[in-house]
């Protein structure tokens, strides 16, 4: 790198704002920022790929607040934002109807179902 300054100027160091990116910097940058997203059902749908796979991934809002993220299994655009807006309004139904948006683990389906037992028990219709 050659600076044109004399040596009795003082040289500062370059803010890294205005620094020239390196090219193989920049292009891996350009890559990870180029791969798309696409929102749905006003943000609560986000469709994205991840760089090692070639299938949608989904990422959902439930009504806490919480994001859940799940694979749509699916390579083409349209196909996937179909199986992800299904699977925000299968998340949503199971939410309102007190169930688990989304049982991934047994563990899961049981404290659910231990929860529901209970409050039928509480209530003097469950056996």
């Amino acid at each position: 790198m050659t600076t044109d300054i004399k040596q009795t100027q003082i040289s500062w160091p370059q803010p890294s704002h205005l620094k020239k990116p390196d090219p193989d910097t920049a292009t891996a940058v350009l890559a990870a920022v180029a791969a798309p997203i696409h929102f749905y059902r006003d943000g609560d749908v986000v469709l994205y790929k991840r760089p090692d796979s070639g299938v949608w991934q989904c990422r959902y809002r439930l009504l806490g607040g919480a994001w859940q993220r799940v694979s749509t299994g699916q390579r083409n655009l349209v196909d996937a934002a179909r199986r992800g807006c299904d699977l925000y309004d299968e998340a949503r139904f199971r939410e309102r109807n007190g169930l688990a948006p989304l049982a991934r683990r047994f563990r899961d389906a049981a404290e659910a179902t231990l929860v529901e037992l209970a409050t039928e028990m509480a209530a003097g219709t469950g056996k």
